[in-house]
């Protein structure tokens, strides 16, 4: 998979030169589909830049769901927060092609009184232990203290895979796994 990103300022340049450049070194290089990362949110030039690209290649060529609105190709989604049902997170694009990013996340929800706090962690050690949930495809540990409630939510490998699987029981054509312990891309 080749990996487009809009990091650097797209404006001002050929959608047309940029496709042709892009056909070459897919060509090239033997890839079996792009995915147009785009981040910046969706303005007029992206979006015939992105759309131009799509029509020119000759493999499938997903985009991120900000500009999946407006494109008629494979939509791109990044790991589903693991506090949301993957079958909720993947219902809008139900009738699409879903390419799922995979990947080992971990997540604390704090409850108090007051409110509730989600918030994503960035491991540096894998969790292991707790509990199963399985609507939510994840491991879970809890603590109680006086004035709240911590829930924690992690993924182990084993829970990714089975989410992978669940995934594509629902309809997800492509998961591309950007975790080192992953041992294969489905």
């Amino acid at each position: 998979m080749l990996i487009l990103t809009d990091r650097e300022n797209c404006a001002g340049h050929s959608p047309d030169l940029a496709a042709q450049q892009l056909f070459d070194a897919v060509t090239r290089l033997r890839c079996e589909s792009v995915l147009l990362d785009f981040q910046r949110p969706p303005n007029p030039e992206l979006e015939v830049m992105a759309t131009t690209i799509q029509q020119a290649l000759p493999c499938p060529v997903a985009v991120t769901e900000r500009y999946a609105v407006k494109l008629d190709c494979p939509v791109f989604l990044s790991p589903c927060p693991l506090h949301i049902p993957l079958e909720d997170y993947l219902r809008p694009w139900n009738h699409r092609e879903i390419w799922l990013e995979a990947a080992l996340c971990q997540e604390t929800i704090t409850v108090t009184a007051e409110s509730t706090h989600f918030v994503p962690v960035y491991p540096t050690q894998p969790l292991t232990g707790g509990f199963y949930n399985r609507k939510l495809h994840c491991r879970y540990q809890t603590a109680v203290y006086y004035d709240r409630i911590t829930f924690t939510l992690f993924d182990t490998t084993e829970t990714l895979e089975e989410k992978l699987e669940a995934a594509r029981n629902l309809g997800v054509s492509r998961a591309v796994g950007l975790y080192q312990e992953l041992s294969y891309l489905g």
